[in-house]
């Protein structure tokens, strides 16, 4: 005699399950059939779910909640728009951008899995990679890493630095692990001769100083117009070595007296008032009035 809705009803009660749920999936509804079929008690059912791959391949937090989406299914529904409601201020203050659906399916995943924070972050990370919108917390990151490729001389690519900023969310490494990437491996092969100043932190703009402020006032130029990518600035940093090979920048006085050969210094005043002090001695050499 086939077993009634009634009867499969009772038993679930009995088992303390919402038949709904149990028929929510197949391989579970296939145990349950057996045991209502069979006579089974609780504690049979239990055991028998147990081994199951449905029971093997969901956490506990995971078959908890799913219980709870068919024995309160309005309960279910505020919480996970509760979780919902989280994952969209965390995407804003991450400066991460996704669609609504990702942001609905991701509310429930957190929900039904019990996540931590940080795997939520993970996710959403993971989830909004590529889509960053340049506000909260990435575009701090991508702001300080930028600042830092400029400050060492980079010209630092999009795909570099969003990858970065991935990982730096992702928990899996930090803004100064990026800055100090940028120095060891980019602004040491523009500058060989600080390398040592560079693997302990220092930036490149900050050894180069004294070079770039020595050409704005030779050149006579805005000392903001002068950056460590400027060729001559550039040139100045790696050209030279010393009597053992060994990589360095051009002594700030022979980076002086080059200057002095570069057609740009005879358009100025130091220039010119170079040559008249020039003539005049002369002039009192040889008695002549200048």
């Amino acid at each position: 005699m086939p077993t009634t809705s009634k009867k499969m009803q009772e038993v679930a009660d009995s088992f303390g399950y919402q038949l709904a749920f149990l028929k929510s999936d197949k391989e579970l509804y296939g145990v349950f059939s057996k045991a209502v079929n069979g006579g089974w008690d609780a504690a049979r059912f239990v055991a028998a779910v147990r081994a199951t791959r449905w029971y093997k391949a969901h956490s506990e937090s995971w078959r908890q909640n799913q219980q709870l989406r068919y024995s309160a299914p309005s309960t279910w529904e505020a919480k996970v728009n509760e979780q919902r409601a989280s994952v969209r201020a965390l995407a804003g203050s991450l400066g991460i951008s996704v669609s609504v659906a990702t942001i609905n399916k991701l509310g429930v995943d957190a929900f039904m899995g019990g996540w931590s924070s940080e795997q939520l972050q993970r996710a959403l990370t993971a989830a909004g990679k590529g889509a960053l919108t340049g506000i909260g917390q990435a575009g701090s990151v991508e702001d300080s890493i930028r600042q830092t490729a400029y400050r060492n001389g980079v010209n630092v690519s999009d795909t570099w630095v969003k990858s970065w900023v991935t990982r730096v969310q992702n928990g899996q490494g930090t803004i100064e692990n990026a800055q100090q990437a940028l120095r060891e491996t980019y602004g040491a092969s523009v500058a060989p001769g600080f390398t040592k100043e560079l693997a302990a932190g220092q930036d490149l703009y900050d050894l180069a100083s004294p070079y770039m402020q020595t050409m704005a006032k030779t050149l006579e130029m805005n000392p903001g117009d002068v950056d460590l990518f400027d060729p001559t600035i550039r040139k100045a940093l790696a050209s030279s070595s010393d009597k053992d090979g060994q990589a360095g920048s051009v002594p700030l006085w022979q980076f002086e007296r080059d200057l002095k050969k570069d057609k740009r210094w005879m358009a100025t005043n130091n220039a010119r008032d170079s040559v008249d002090n020039t003539v005049r001695s002369l002039g009192q050499i040889f008695g002549v009035g200048v």
